[in-house]
């Protein structure tokens, strides 16, 4: 039976080198499928796996092995109910749809269909394959583009899918027992909504919708998504209101509180909406935080990153804050992980820290790169102990209220590729030598500085 049903199988495709075209060591598997001499044995066939007590067929590996042709809903594949791993990757299938028996393989760990020119929906069935562990489809035909456009990950990185056009009951999809990851990014023509979350027990921890056509309003029960480190929503066409991870809609009003309630979340990113009014306080408690991007809004209130150790990046830059600069800026903040702070295009006030000597966020730390302060109320001088971050490749306190000279010891910055003051009140001569050789002279305009040896 088990014969039969691969010789079936083999029998219903034609083998055709271009079909596995995108892959150089493609070559046709099932040749050795043949029932003549020492290959009676389907066990010792190329690309199947049995089990060595049952017999049974467990796995079937024809990736790259040239089959033309479709696989029809009565395949003699959906027979071979021992399966718990398939796969089928860079083939060509016809542009045949994944047929929905493919529900009936239910002891699936492993399904790689991936660059194999499926297309039509993703069947529901997948759903029910309750024991996978890993499922790739992704199958985009353009290799200079993405390759993989749709991925459904759990436990190892794997993929789903990359021209297909429709996810109905994602829920089912995001319900599966194993399932961490779901990544669905860079499909423009993948539309869909988010399910209601209020009664979730999933372990799902990323949920990635970047620049598709998913759209809908966000479901207020977000906030219970225990699991949950990322979701990214930028660039697709929902709204009302959302948590996190929303840049590049149109969504407008205050931050709701409700996802701070999501302490394991790593990455929060509001870029480029409509967010308005005071940033709620209680998102630096968020300590789990790698990433905070709140930029281009119309926010406003205190930004306190003094207890976030956990922080890599901060942009809250092209908003209304107006208060000081955080005063772990002036004092020791323990983040000794922060690699880039973005506060320009603000109105924050008040003097630049005179002295980073105990700011272990900046000076102690191997990694620091970029240092943006421009386009706010700044003033006092430029510290010299900013000559410490020996890896800073980009230092910018442009229009500010900044006075007295450059300080000789931003000179030893010798990573720095980009640095601007210009449009503030200083005075005295521009440092000499290393990369200061390399900035353009508009880099210092709209001050009284004096040019000495450079001229521009």
């Amino acid at each position: 039976m088990l014969i039969s049903a691969l010789l079936q199988f083999k029998e219903s495709f034609i083998i055709n080198k271009s079909a596995s075209s995108d892959d150089p060591f493609a070559y046709p598997k099932v040749k050795s499928w043949t029932l003549e001499g020492e290959s009676s044995d389907c066990c010792s066939w190329d690309g199947v796996s049995c089990d060595e007590d049952t017999g049974h067929v467990i796995g079937l590996d024809l990736s790259s092995s040239c089959l033309y042709g479709s696989i029809n809903s009565n395949s003699s594949l959906f027979r071979l109910v021992h399966l718990q791993s398939l796969n089928l990757a860079h083939n060509h299938f016809n542009y045949s749809q994944i047929p929905s028996q493919v529900g009936n393989l239910s002891r699936l760990t492993y399904l790689n269909l991936s660059s194999s020119v499926f297309s039509g929906e993703i069947p529901f069935e997948v759903s029910k394959l309750s024991q996978l562990s890993s499922l790739d489809m992704g199958g985009n035909f353009d290799l200079s583009s993405e390759r993989y456009l749709l991925q459904l990950t759990e436990l190892s990185l794997t993929s789903l899918v990359g021209n297909l056009t429709h996810i109905e009951n994602l829920d089912a999809y995001l319900m599966l027992p194993n399932l961490r990851v779901l990544d669905v990014k860079y499909n423009k023509n993948l539309t869909g909504s988010l399910p209601d979350f209020e009664y979730w027990r999933s372990p799902l921890e990323e949920m990635i919708f970047a620049d598709t056509s998913f759209s809908g309003e966000l479901p207020a029960s977000m906030g219970n998504l225990g699991s949950l480190i990322a979701l990214s929503i930028r660039g697709c066409n929902f709204s009302g209101s959302i948590p996190y991870s929303i840049g590049s809609n149109r969504l407008t009003g205050p931050i709701p509180f409700g996802l701070m309630n999501l302490t394991q979340l790593h990455i929060l990113n509001l870029e480029a909406n409509e967010f308005q009014g005071q940033l709620p306080i209680s998102i630096f408690n968020l300590k789990n935080l790698i990433l905070l991007n709140i930029s281009n809004n119309s926010l406003s209130g205190t930004v306190l990153i003094c207890n976030m150790t956990s922080l890599l990046i901060l942009d809250v830059s092209d908003n209304y804050f107006s208060s000081s600069l955080p005063q772990c800026l002036h004092n020791s903040f323990q983040g000794s992980k922060l690699r880039m702070i973005s506060l320009r295009e603000n109105k924050f006030r008040g003097l630049l820290p005179r002295s980073w000597a105990n700011c272990t966020m900046l000076e102690t730390i191997d990694g620091f790169h970029m240092l943006n302060l421009s386009n706010n109320i700044l003033t006092g001088h430029i510290p010299p102990s900013l000559g410490n971050l020996t890896t800073l490749e980009s230092l910018v306190l442009s229009q500010n209220r900044l006075s007295g000279e450059i300080p000789p010891q931003l000179a030893q910055l010798t990573f720095l590729e980009w640095f601007n003051v210009s449009h503030n009140n200083l005075t005295g001569s521009i440092p000499q030598g290393k990369q200061f050789n390399t900035f353009e002279s508009s880099s210092f305009e709209g001050n009284l500085l004096v040019w000495e040896s450079i001229i521009k």
